[in-house]
Parts: C-alpha cells; sequence; structure tokens
C-alpha cells in the first residue's frame, strides 16, 4: 500500500479505535500483506508481576491483524483467533506485526507475532477475519 493508506489509517485510528488511540498504539507499518503496529510501555500497562498485562499484547495483536483490511476500507470482526503467550516482553516498546497468510472473499486469516525491544518473540498469535460486507468501517456507539 501507498504511504497515504498508512496516513489514512493513522488518522482514522481515534475514530475507529479511542483504546488503541487512548493507549498511544501507532500503526508504523502497512502494505498489502503486512502490518505492524507500536506500543511504548509505561508504568499504567504492567500487571502485578511487573510486566506488560496480556490484554494489551492480544488486543495489539487482534488489531494489527485486521488492518490491511480496515485500510482497504473493508470492515472485518475476529470469526476465530489463538495467542500463546511465550515469554514476558521487557524494553520501553512492544511491536506486533501481522502477515496475512490467506485472504477469500468472506474471510482472512493472519499469523501475528509480538515482539519485544530487543527483538525477541514474546507471543505467536493466529487470526481469522470475517469480512461484514455493506458495513463500512465507523465509531459504533
Amino acid at each position: 500500500m501507498e504511504n497515504s493508506n498508512l496516513q489514512h489509517l493513522n488518522e482514522m485510528l481515534p475514530r475507529f479505535s479511542p483504546f488503541l488511540n487512548k493507549n498511544n498504539i501507532r500503526v508504523v507499518d502497512l502494505t498489502d500483506d503486512f502490518s505492524r503496529f507500536e506500543i511504548d510501555i509505561t508504568d499504567d500497562l504492567v500487571n502485578e508481576h511487573g510486566i506488560i498485562n496480556g490484554g494489551i499484547l492480544f488486543t495489539m495483536a487482534d488489531n494489527v491483524a485486521a488492518a490491511q483490511d480496515i485500510a482497504k476500507g473493508r470492515s472485518c470482526v475476529t470469526l476465530n483467533s489463538t495467542i500463546n503467550f511465550i515469554r514476558p516482553a521487557t524494553g520501553n516498546t512492544i511491536a506486533a506485526e501481522s502477515k496475512t497468510i490467506f485472504t477469500g472473499r468472506t474471510t482472512g486469516v493472519y499469523e501475528v507475532s509480538v515482539i519485544d525491544e530487543d527483538g525477541t518473540v514474546c507471543a505467536k498469535a493466529s487470526f481469522t477475519m470475517f469480512f461484514v460486507e455493506n458495513r463500512p468501517v465507523e465509531k459504533h456507539r
């Protein structure tokens, strides 16, 4: 995808997902079959064990998997997902990277890696997204 699509997704992110925007999750790369989000780790994102909350990692993985479709104006919802937390994420920045495995007429399958600042894979996930037809991406409230 062109840089204009990356800019478009970053502009619509606050409207599409206030949660991502509030937690400063940013889109840093977006192509037809790859996307990358990053987040800076702050004290309010860690759990009682002093590591980043798994819910934040899952949220990043879920949304980065949907990014390519959202940028294309296609609305999608998560049909199925699996995440394996491999090791605690360390450092000041965490990234989630999604690769498209398959895109069909009604579903897409994505593989996601959550990577810490040192490049260590902390979690692996897979997502199957269902494309919701005739429903443009909009804020649902």
